[in-house]
Formats: structure tokens, C-alpha cells, sequence
């Protein structure tokens, strides 16, 4: 009694006739195995095994494969005849064109092109998807937001400048730069170095050269890259583009809202949505297939994302050169989207990290440190110059009067009060 392990033929051998109908359950349901490895046996059935599979054709077996094992395949085993065993779970469409019992085609293997996009809304959970620079809907653009100066770098384009309005304040740390008030409006130009001054250093700082809105005219602004703040895009354009138009004029992510629906699906789901992120153009691989009775007509299907199990019927000999190629926008998990995000986002530098803001305490700090050495430099005066401490330190009070926190005032008089009880030094 022959049966199929892996990748060769065993056959089971002076069994217990007690066993026969388990043996024959084991043998029957191989045939529903999964290109499986393993096949796993009682340890109370007493069998021996050998190994026949030189004595059989290989090929009265199942040849199995899976969505895995199609990717593992080399592109010259393709095109090849399939008949779908274990159909994939999912978009309903796919469901109707790999039906179990089915007879495919799968042309080939490759690389195709996905735009990454992310629901716009402000609860959780956020829908995720991925669409095909084929889709034939129409998009309008959505306001974005920034949340620094280093965005709006960034989201600048070549076909018209950036237009946004301030949300939040900003009160820079040198004159020499531009203060932001919320609803200042300004356009975004291009990046520049410029020189401020700080405690009396001259230092070189990246600004982002912008033009700010005022009511009859424009006014020179020069902001920080690393401002924190906020800004909202002022949209002026009401033209409506294809993904691939805008994947070639700006720069993601990038907002927007389907304005007219891909009328070559029965549903669009993009249509539903209130607004889309387009995030990144991702790569990723697919298989072409094809029913074998339509061969001519073809489907993208996604290969890691899609569980399928196929059995190899033979090669497809026809010539398929001019293929009608249809693609289907995919919904993807959450657990997928990161996934991608985590393989396929490019490096990129971070933003330019702002200058550090001393703290009261360091503040405090530096103040006594300053105390207690003028004070020393005073005890440690001339003996010609001991009429004229009282004054210095007088004088010195008054002048850090506006500077100086109480508490360091304080001490400058608890100082003066034991110098004058001291004495002149000797």
C-alpha cells in the first residue's frame, strides 16, 4: 500500500489486520493533505515502512503547491495549468475567480507597483489600503497638516508653492528669526542658512524662507526647521487627477477624496471613505493568472498575502503575449500595513533637532555660581579698595535687579551684612 510523504513514496508493510481501517483512513485522507511533509502516525499501529518511490510514477500523486511555493518557483517553470484546491479567504471577487475545482492558469510571477494609503479620520481603528497605479477613479486634494517647519520642507513642490495657515504660536529664541501667531498665513518657498546671534556667538541655523500673507502685501519670514508648531494647507486647486498624476506632480503622503469612483468595479470601497492619506509607493509580488477557458483575460492576485493552494496539472503551451491585465484595490490588515511600513519606508533623515532651553534650575544654578565668585573676587579686593566695597556690591545689586531672582538678592545682602560686621581685612 503506497502512500505519498513529502517527496517520496513509502509503503506501509506487515501491518495488524486489527489496523486495516485506520490504515485506510490514513491512505484515503493523504489525498486531501496540503503538501504537507508530515504525515503522522499512530505509535500503537504496527507497521513497517519502505521506502518504493523508485518502483512508482511520482506523478499519480497530488503535486501540490501553495502560494509559498509558487513564489519559490523559477520564471522560466512558467506558464502552468493549475486546478484550485483551497481557495483564498477575503475579497469576494477573488473568491469567484479561484474557486475550489477550478482550472487556472498562472502566466508568471513579478514585481508590481502599490500605493500605500491610509483612511483619513480621527478615531481608531483607520482602514488601510493598496491601490494599483491602474485605478481609473478620479481624486481631489484634501488639506494636510505639518506639525514643524521641517514638514512643510519637505511637502514643498515644484508645481506651486505651498499655502498654509499657522494653528498654533511660536516665540523664537533670536530676533533674527520670524514669530508666528496663529492664523498668520504664508507661503513656503525653499530652504536657506542664515545667521543669528547667541550670547554673543554668531551661529549658522537652517530656516525655511517663506512669505508671509499680509492684507495688501507679502513680508519676508524666515522660520526655524526645527519650530514646533502647526499648519493647515490652504487648497486653491480644484482640478481632479488619476493616482498616477499625482504620484508624479507632488510629493507623499498626500491628501485627498475619491471624486469620481473606478466604474470597472461592481464596488468601489475607495468610494466610502472620507478622505485618504496616500503614503508611499511600495513594491510588492503578485502572480498573473488567468481562468483557462478566458486565458487572455488576467488578474493580479497578491502572493504573501494570499492563501491558496493549488494542484499542478501540466504546462501551458498557448501564446498569451497580449494579456488584458485587471487589478483590484486591496484592503489590507492593520497588522499587514505596519509590516509594510516597517520593510519598505526608506530612510530618511530625521528633523533638525532644536536648540536645548536652559531650565530654572540650571538657571538658578548659574546665577549663585556668578554670586559666589564676585563675592570672592570682592573678600579677596586690595586693602585701598575696602571703602569702596560697600558701593560695588550696592551698585552690583541694583543692576541685577531685574536679572537676579530674589533668592540670589537675598544672598548679596546676607554677604554685604557679615562683610560690614567683619571688619577691614588685615
Amino acid at each position: 500500500m503506497p502512500i505519498a510523504a513529502g517527496s517520496g513514496i513509502l509503503k506501509l508493510m506487515n501491518f495488524d489486520p486489527s489496523s486495516k481501517i485506520l490504515v485506510s483512513k490514513i491512505t484515503s485522507g493523504l489525498r486531501e493533505i496540503f503538501r504537507k511533509d508530515i504525515v503522522r502516525i499512530l505509535p500503537s499501529l504496527d507497521v513497517e515502512v519502505k521506502d518504493i518511490t523508485d518502483s512508482y510514477d511520482a506523478n499519480w500523486f497530488l503535486q501540490l503547491l501553495s502560494t509559498e511555493d509558487l513564489l519559490e518557483m523559477t520564471t522560466k517553470e512558467f506558464p502552468i495549468v493549475a486546478e484550485v484546491i483551497e481557495a483564498p479567504q477575503g475579497n469576494q471577487l477573488l473568491r469567484n475567480i479561484l474557486q475550489p475545482g477550478k482550472t487556472i492558469v498562472i502566466h508568471k510571477k513579478y514585481q508590481a507597483s502599490r500605493i500605500l494609503a491610509s483612511e483619513i479620520r480621527s478615531n481608531f481603528p483607520k482602514r488601510h489600503f493598496l491601490i494599483p497605479t491602474s485605478y481609473k477613479g478620479k481624486f481631489k486634494r484634501r488639506p494636510r497638516e505639518f506639525p514643524t517647519a521641517y514638514d512643510l520642507e519637505i511637502a514643498k513642490s515644484e508645481k506651486e508653492p505651498l499655502h498654509v495657515v499657522a494653528t498654533k504660536a511660536f516665540h523664537p529664541l533670536h530676533e533674527e528669526l520670524s514669530s508666528v501667531s496663529v492664523g498668520d498665513q504664508f507661503l513656503v518657498h525653499h530652504s536657506e542658512t542664515t545667521e543669528v546671534l547667541c550670547e554673543g556667538i554668531k551661529k549658522v541655523v537652517n530656516v525655511l524662507a517663506c512669505e508671509k500673507i499680509l492684507r495688501k502685501s507679502y513680508e519676508a519670514a524666515q522660520l526655524p526647521l526645527y519650530m514646533e508648531g502647526g499648519f493647515v494647507e490652504v487648497i486653491h486647486d480644484r482640478e481632479q487627477y488619476q493616482i498616477s498624476e499625482l504620484c508624479k506632480q507632488f510629493r507623499l503622503p498626500f491628501n485627498v477624496k475619491v471624486s469620481v469612483r473606478d466604474l470597472s468595479f461592481e464596488e468601489d470601497i475607495l468610494a466610502a471613505t472620507p478622505g485618504l492619506q496616500l503614503e508611499e509607493d511600495i513594491t510588492d509580488s503578485y502572480l498573473l493568472i488567468s481562468d483557462f477557458a478566458n486565458p487572455r483575460e488576467c488578474w493580479e492576485i497578491p502572493i504573501g498575502r494570499l492563501n491558496m493552494t493549488v494542484q499542478l496539472v501540466n504546462n501551458f503551451s498557448r501564446n498569451t503575449e497580449s494579456f488584458l491585465v485587471r487589478t483590484l484595490v486591496e484592503e489590507i490588515t492593520e497588522e499587514q500595513y505596519y509590516m509594510m511600513r516597517r520593510y519598505e519606508s526608506s530612510p530618511l533623515h530625521p528633523p533638525p533637532r532644536p536648540p536645548k532651553h536652559p531650565s530654572v534650575e540650571e538657571t538658578k544654578l548659574t546665577l549663585l555660581t556668578l554670586t559666589e565668585e564676585r563675592t570672592a573676587d570682592l573678600l579677596k579686593s586690595p586693602k585701598s579698595h575696602h571703602v569702596d566695597i560697600s558701593k560695588k556690591l550696592h551698585s552690583t545689586q541694583a543692576g541685577w535687579d531685574s536679572r537676579v531672582p530674589v533668592g540670589c538678592q537675598n544672598d548679596l545682602a546676607d554677604v554685604e551684612k557679615q562683610k560690614s560686621k567683619r571688619g577691614p581685612l588685615q
